[in-house]
């Protein structure tokens, strides 16, 4: 499947070579015993190409290797709406059967390059890298007389013993490649990239042959693979990266009572978690990533989506299980703090007058923090019983000098429970 001139050049592959191929098949050397051992390995595969010619039947068929590809179409590549693929079987090299020559075989490359597709190579900016197919980088020593190829086929490559820059590999023996060739032996292949930036989806359209990055253009991507690429980074990253998101006090509250029935009752209670990085986002935000999707920046009723996640019909007994606000003597209703793990309720001492038990939930005591009337923490207790007939002795010595115009009883058991000052009541 190749002319003599291509034998050259897979004799120069057999010898371990260092250095330019192009040279190297032409003959250009400085040992004479590679001369001799190339010349013999080059009239060997000589013979073995003119007894296949021989035994091989005579074909009439032919293709210009200028403009035509072995598929009919013409130009170097086509591109289709998300890949291009060509492999060297059966696009990376055009077969003339009347000359018994793959197109551009007099170009050590292109042999080199079929040989070894891997290792096609381009080059990194303007220093003496190169990005291989494979994903490798390697420095071309500036004595191989290559230096500046953008495009390299590369025979031979070791990894450096001192690794002084990004590169860890070093070319030993190269040609040049034109982009054109390389792009016909390698698979070439196109694909929408998303990337999140202040919770707005950006799409790019990036080409590539291998490791090697061909062109990236900002691109508009389909709903469906952008609603995709929002659900993946979420996965990943968490919600952190979308300013929609933000969680009220409301949908915090609700995810923490979740998360303390799931802690304390198990299934069907989900676990959220504080990110929510065990939910699906498909399942649980789909309206939403379908409206940023289409370029929506609007904030996200975040406590609604996570309605979409409560087990049914044990939603049901949400607000019996793991009440949001619970009444005090006083008439109020504060909310109850779940962030814990605990239920916990922050409250005035005067507003819990009379109150003896705690309430349970989920098999759990609400925790009491009372307050003085500035705010500030007195005590806390799950135990209301031996706290009035305790420690709210000493309690109410300290604090009645300091908050003279609020209620400090001396039987906090029948006293009526208020959030108002004395004077008002």
């Amino acid at each position: 499947m190749c002319g003599p001139a291509a034998a050259d050049v897979v004799a120069s592959l057999a010898d371990s070579p260092r250095g330019d191929l192009g040279q190297l098949a032409a003959g250009v050397t400085k040992h004479a015993n590679r001369r001799k051992a190339h010349a013999q390995e080059a009239r060997r595969l000589r013979a073995m190409l003119a007894s296949l010619n021989a035994n091989s039947p005579a074909e009439t068929q032919s293709t210009s290797p200028s403009n035509e590809r072995p598929d009919g179409s013409h130009g170097s590549h086509a591109a289709s709406s998300h890949t291009d693929e060509t492999s060297a079987s059966h696009a990376g090299a055009t077969y003339s059967p009347q000359s018994g020559e793959f197109w551009g075989e007099r170009e050590p490359g292109v042999v080199t390059a079929l040989a070894y597709p891997q290792r096609i190579a381009r080059r990194v900016g303007t220093t003496d890298e190169y990005l291989l197919a494979q994903g490798t980088r390697a420095t071309l020593p500036a004595d191989l007389g290559l230096s500046g190829a953008p495009w390299l086929a590369i025979a031979d490559v070791s990894r450096s013993r001192a690794r002084t820059h990004s590169a860890s590999a070093t070319i030993r023996a190269a040609a040049r490649l034109s982009e054109r060739d390389a792009l016909r032996i390698l698979p070439v292949r196109e694909t929408l990239e998303a990337t999140v930036e202040g919770g707005a989806l950006r799409g790019r359209k990036i080409r590539t042959a291998g490791a090697i990055e061909l062109s990236s253009t900002p691109c508009a991507l389909p709903k469906d693979d952008a609603v995709d690429a929002l659900a993946q980074h979420i996965r990943q990253h968490g919600l952190t990266d979308f300013p929609m998101f933000e969680l009220s006090a409301q949908a915090r509250q609700l995810r923490d009572r979740v998360n303390f029935l799931h802690a304390q009752l198990g299934a069907p209670w989900p676990d959220l978690g504080k990110d929510f990085s065990t939910l699906e986002p498909l399942e649980w935000l789909g309206p939403e990533l379908e409206a940023i999707a289409g370029g929506s920046r609007a904030a996200v009723d975040m406590h609604a989506a996570l309605q979409r996640v409560l087990p049914w019909p044990e939603a049901l007994e949400l607000d019996s299980l793991a009440p949001a606000n619970v009444e005090v003597p006083s008439g109020s209703h504060p909310a109850v703090d779940y962030s814990t793990g605990r239920p916990v309720l922050k409250v005035k001492l005067q507003e819990c007058f009379g109150l003896v038990e705690s309430p349970e939930y989920a098999g759990m005591k609400v925790q009491f923090h009372l307050l003085s009337p500035a705010g500030r923490p007195l005590a806390v207790t799950d135990d209301l019983a031996s706290f009035w007939s305790g420690a709210y002795r000493g309690v109410r010595a300290d604090m009645r000098g300091r908050y003279p115009k609020h209620p400090w009883p001396e039987d906090p058991w029948n006293a009526v429970a208020t959030s108002k000052t004395k004077k008002r009541l």
